[in-house]
């Protein structure tokens, strides 16, 4: 399913002009969610001058599932990412209908958010989808490390990782089906919807790892590797780039007993640096420490490394930090958690926060939104009239965050770079590069 916004017939724009597309792509961890939330309204995007798509695409394990009988029954196509699948025949279709609701098919931005945005780095990584899009929008996307877990379609993976197919055997052998034969296949495909979902959602994920993938797996025609190491060797899509996180964004905590405990994935030699760089007054609790860890190692720092792979290629990279928390929720959360930024820039706070919604909210609503939609426009979010969003680099290592007093600011160098700095080495030894 699609939905489409456009400017209004009337707005004063020129009829004939063709118009920039931006296409959503919503989060959800490949199990839940849908295009349809009131807060992914994409009307405010056409106001800028925008058509706006969004699309569902398969989730769960009709989303992402390998079995040997299905293999079997394909020769040459494509297997186990069919959310992927579903998000690449969405930009097909923009390419071949958008003109009829006077997009420009040649001006194509994706963006998506947390699944969304490892969608988004899939996509540029992918082969398959080449042309169909010049821009990007990633937010706490990832992408660096684990996005597939080294899971492949039919071969087990590093460590022992089990295949998408040995998953998808031993869910068929809970569904009381054995064999990979004809027969083992038209038995899979006789169960009802409610028997491929068997309970699976966001919070019954983790339980579910012996019969279910997790999301996409390397399948080596759409997903010929981890996007990671595709950047690293500069095998992707030369894209315009937007990225970023919030600055209480999602985080997978390793458990450590003390600080110096979780500072040792640092080595023995930079005690004294991560001592400096996670806790400079001392005072931290070791949850707290070993959570800002892994929240740099998730997404703080592979955005920077996605940031600098595309310019590394001359593309231009622009990357924000989103720490502004709504007004109402001041005192009740640590910062912005994982997709606090989403009513923010597509300007939706109604749909979030309802009667709640502060004066203040909505200028940063009004400013987020502007600078995704200039970035969709012509892969540069400035425009006259605000604070210039510098372009990041290695050198610079600029960003733009929205701050909690609901200014923006340009920050130079990161004000995290000696925590990306120390985290850095690390997910490069994870990536084997």
């Amino acid at each position: 399913m699609l939905n489409v916004w456009r400017p209004a017939a009337n707005s004063g724009g020129n009829e004939a002009q063709k118009l920039p597309i931006l296409v959503w792509i919503h989060g959800g961890g490949y199990t839940n969610g849908g295009s349809s939330p009131a807060v992914y309204d994409g009307s405010q995007f056409a106001k800028h001058g925008l058509v706006f798509v969004s699309l569902n695409y398969r989730l769960g394990r009709f989303g992402f599932f390998g079995h040997p009988a299905l293999t079997a029954s394909q020769s040459g196509e494509p297997l186990g990412n069919y959310g992927y699948m579903d998000q690449i025949a969405a930009l097909q279709w923009v390419q071949r209908n958008i003109a009829a609701f006077g997009g420009d098919p040649q001006n194509v931005t994706v963006f998506g958010e947390s699944a969304g945005g490892e969608s988004v780095h899939s996509l540029i990584t992918s082969p398959l989808a080449k042309g169909l899009f010049s821009k990007a929008i990633i937010d706490s996307g990832s992408g660096r490390v684990n996005q597939t877990y080294g899971r492949y379609l039919t071969a087990t993976g590093p460590g022992g990782v089990a295949s998408a197919e040995q998953l998808g055997t031993a869910f068929a052998q809970r569904m009381g089906i054995s064999g990979n034969d004809a027969n083992a296949l038209s038995q899979l495909r006789a169960l009802t919807a409610d028997q491929v979902v068997d309970g699976l959602n966001l919070g019954t994920a983790s339980s579910a790892n012996t019969t279910w993938s997790s999301g996409p797996m390397i399948d080596g025609k759409l997903v010929t590797d981890e996007p990671g190491r595709l950047y690293a060797s500069g095998r992707f899509s030369s894209v315009s780039l937007l990225v970023g996180t919030n600055d209480a964004d999602l985080a997978i905590p390793v458990p450590a007993k003390s600080k110096d405990d979780a500072y040792a994935t640092f080595g023995s030699g930079n005690l004294a640096a991560a001592r400096s760089a996670f806790d400079p007054s001392g005072t931290a609790s070791v949850p707290d420490v070993v959570s800002e860890i892994a929240r740099v190692e998730l997404m703080h720092e592979p955005a920077r490394f996605v940031a600098r792979s595309v310019t590394a290629h001359g593309s231009a990279a622009y990357v924000y930090r989103f720490s502004y928390v709504a007004q109402s929720l001041k005192g009740k959360v640590s910062g912005a958690v994982h997709a606090a930024e989403i009513p923010y820039v597509f300007d939706t706070l109604t749909a979030a926060y309802g009667s709640q919604v502060t004066d203040q909210d909505k200028r940063v609503a009004q400013l987020a939104n502007a600078y995704w939609a200039d970035f969709a426009k012509a892969g540069n979010p400035n425009a006259s009239g605000r604070l210039v969003w510098q372009v990041n680099d290695a050198s610079s290592n600029a960003l733009l965050e929205f701050m909690p007093a609901g200014t923006a600011v340009t920050e130079q160098p990161d004000p995290l770079k000696g925590q990306l700095d120390l985290v850095e080495p690390v997910n490069d030894a994870a990536l084997g590069i």
